[in-house]
């Protein structure tokens, strides 16, 4: 092998392997490790008449906001929720928001701390009524998030039989 091909060959495969590691991802991952996907149940009630029962997806250093609007009016909101979790040593910290049309007339706020797969109950009292707040989390990679979505599947089942 001449010297211009010792030279360049190595030079050709190290650019080779360094496309392909870009491609696949090898380096530079974008995904940050220390965000974890969560699971969030929502129970909300008033005076004990169901309000909604949301069920919602998010990530710890994010704020992740829900809204439901009137169909006939989408400008107004009939409720709103907002959660900023983030990562408290073993347990997560949670800023939770919330808005219910008719009842509060600016959104309640609260902050709680939850271990994953911990359900808590609390009250929002500064409305013309209490709110009744339930509220789970779990990973979402996780056996208990599996184990739950199984119940769910088994739970629909049963209904649709």
């Amino acid at each position: 092998m001449s010297a211009p091909y010792k030279i360049a060959l190595p030079f050709f495969l190290a650019t080779l392997l360094a496309v392909c590691a870009a491609c696949t991802g090898l380096f530079g991952r974008t995904e940050d490790p220390a965000i974890e996907k969560l699971f969030f149940a929502l129970r909300i009630e008033t005076e004990g008449q169901l309000v909604a029962k949301p069920h919602l997806l998010g990530e710890t250093d994010h704020r992740l906001s829900m809204k439901l609007v009137d169909p006939v009016a989408p400008e107004h909101t009939r409720l709103a929720v907002e959660l900023l979790p983030t990562r408290l040593g073993n347990d997560y910290s949670i800023q939770f928001g919330l808005l219910l049309s008719g009842v509060s007339k600016a959104p309640q706020v609260t902050e709680l701390t939850l271990a994953h797969g911990q359900e808590r109950k609390f009250q929002l009292l500064d409305g013309s009524a209490p709110l009744t707040v339930t509220l789970m989390l779990m990973r979402v990679d996780s056996p208990e998030f599996d184990a739950w979505l199984e119940l769910v599947r088994k739970e629909q089942e049963k209904m649709s039989t």
